[in-house]
């Protein structure tokens, strides 16, 4: 399992606000990228 924690600074977030908002809907876009397989097998094995 894998946990991150991304965290920017309100002064850079302001001074850089395009910037922060494109790495933000990069990181969102990378949850759809994660395999599922793994999830289906554990359901599989608990049933």
């Amino acid at each position: 399992m894998v946990f991150a924690v991304w965290a920017v600074r309100r002064d850079f977030a302001e001074a850089f606000s395009g910037q922060v908002k494109d790495v933000h809907e990069a990181f969102q876009r990378s949850k759809d990228l994660r395999p599922t397989a793994r999830h289906s097998s554990i359901s599989r094995r608990d049933s």
